[in-house]
């Protein structure tokens, strides 16, 4: 720790957390094509995406680095301090006191992950003229299946109510993701919350840097589409609706449906156990359900399943290796048995000699360090 650079060892660098470096490196990794297509095209909004990233992750890391009462010599300090009281001046009834609100920079990297879906298909149009890659996979399938499973799997299976199921656990897909992150959160101690955190974020950025180099806009807007009446019921017409109006193109392969839905049914598997039980009713669906309705070739689903499978072990490896310290007012518990998290097993950080601490010069504690067995 001593060693460490002094700059990482300030309060705002040591106390920022895996899946906050990880989206940092996403978004300065992607501000030179924003910046190309500020400078080239005059489109200003990918780059002010990725810069409110980094600003915001920053701006909020440092304002919790600092009990608010603690106003500290520096400039920077007291204007924290004094953003943090206004606040609490402003809303009581959400922030009783400091402690409480420790949520707002734990989950701020779930929220901000999301952001950069809207801008990546515009971006990556602008970056590769509008080419997209649909008829090398279309081939590939061919040569696969001999057929093209996105047309025919709900004539392989005609049924209205299969149908509905599958446009179910399709647009449940989006309550998915928030009820993960709040059960995982509420359900489990800090630390495993931020392993799983890190690989969900991980995942979605992964899916990010491959559209940007390989785009493909998918069968449903590059083939014939299916009539909604004719695959299944309300449902149905509702995501063949929002799909039509909020569809990034671009952004098939891989699927991102099925990357997001493993990295959550990872997660789950830190929550009770009756919580499992309807993960795996919906999961196995939305994997489905991607091809069944024509939104995805089946290497799409494939490639989504993969990446999380790859990406949620390697991501929980990084985050248990990669020390930082324990915010202000972060309500840690650590574990009381060894935690095995997507095949990475954490033993019990609390256990004599494994602590490894040191002491900034403003008094304040660095990081605790995770042993992977």
């Amino acid at each position: 720790c001593a060693c460490a650079p002094r700059m990482l060892r300030a309060p705002v660098f040591n106390k920022i957390k895996p899946a906050e470096w990880v989206l940092l490196a996403y978004a300065a990794f992607t501000v030179p094509a924003s910046v190309y297509a500020a400078v080239v095209l005059g489109t200003l909004s990918p780059l002010l995406m990725r810069a409110g990233i980094i600003l915001t992750l920053v701006a909020v890391r440092y304002a919790f680095s600092k009990e608010p009462e603690d106003a500290g010599p520096n400039v920077w300090q007291r204007c924290s301090a004094r953003l943090c009281a206004w606040l609490k001046a402003f809303f009581p009834w959400l922030f009783g006191c400091w402690a409480t609100y420790a949520w707002v920079p734990d989950l701020l990297p779930a929220a901000l992950v999301g952001l950069g879906y809207p801008d990546i298909g515009p971006l990556t149009q602008i970056l590769h003229g509008g080419v997209m890659h649909d008829a090398e996979l279309q081939a590939l399938e061919h040569q696969l299946f001999g057929c093209q499973p996105s047309q025919m799997l709900h004539h392989m299976l005609p049924s209205r109510l299969l149908g509905e199921y599958f446009a179910f656990c399709y647009f449940s897909f989006y309550a998915i993701i928030f009820l993960t992150v709040i059960f995982v959160y509420s359900k489990t101690t800090r630390d495993k919350f931020d392993a799983w955190l890190t690989g969900f974020v991980v995942v979605f950025c992964s899916g990010y840097i491959f559209w940007l180099f390989f785009p493909v806009a998918g069968p449903f807007q590059s083939m014939p589409r299916a009539d909604p009446s004719d695959i299944g019921y309300w449902f149905t017409k509702l995501i063949y609706w929002i799909d039509e109006r909020g569809s990034s193109i671009g952004t098939a392969t891989p699927s991102s449906h099925c990357s997001i839905a493993v990295a959550c049914l990872c997660g789950i598997f830190l929550c009770p156990r009756a919580l499992r039980v309807a993960y795996f009713l919906v999961v196995p669906g939305i994997i489905v359900s991607t091809v069944y309705l024509g939104f995805h070739y089946a290497i799409d689903s494939l490639l989504g399943v993969a990446t999380a499978l790859v990406m949620m072990p390697a991501a929980v490896l990084l985050s248990v290796r990669l020390p930082y310290g324990k915010p202000f007012g972060d309500a840690y518990a650590y574990p009381s048995a060894p935690l095995t998290l997507c095949g990475v097993v954490v033993e019990d950080y609390n256990k004599a000699g494994l602590e490894s601490r040191c002491d900034d010069d403003d008094g304040y504690r660095s990081s605790v360090e995770l042993v992977v067995g």
